[in-house]
C-alpha cells in the first residue's frame, strides 16, 4: 500500500515538475529522514546527559564519604 502511494505522488510530482520530480522527492525524503531522526538524538543526548550527572553526583558522594572517615 505504501509503495503504491508513493508511486502515485512520484508521478504526480513528475506530470507537474517534469524532469526535476526525482531531485525535488529525494530531497523531500532526505528532510523527512532528517526531521525523524533529530528528536531521536536528542533524547539519546538527554539520557547520555542524566546518566553522566548520576554518575557525577555518585562520585561526590563517594568523595565526601570518604573524607568525613578520613577525619574520624
Amino acid at each position: 500500500m505504501l509503495v503504491l502511494s508513493v508511486n502515485v505522488v512520484a508521478i504526480v510530482f513528475a506530470s507537474l515538475l517534469g524532469n526535476y520530480a526525482d531531485y525535488i522527492l529525494g530531497a523531500m525524503f532526505i528532510a523527512a529522514l532528517l526531521m525523524l531522526f533529530e528528536p531521536i538524538q536528542l533524547m539519546l543526548k538527554r539520557r547520555a546527559v542524566l546518566h553522566d550527572i548520576k554518575r557525577l553526583k555518585r562520585l561526590q558522594q563517594r568523595e565526601t564519604s570518604e573524607r568525613k572517615k578520613s577525619d574520624q
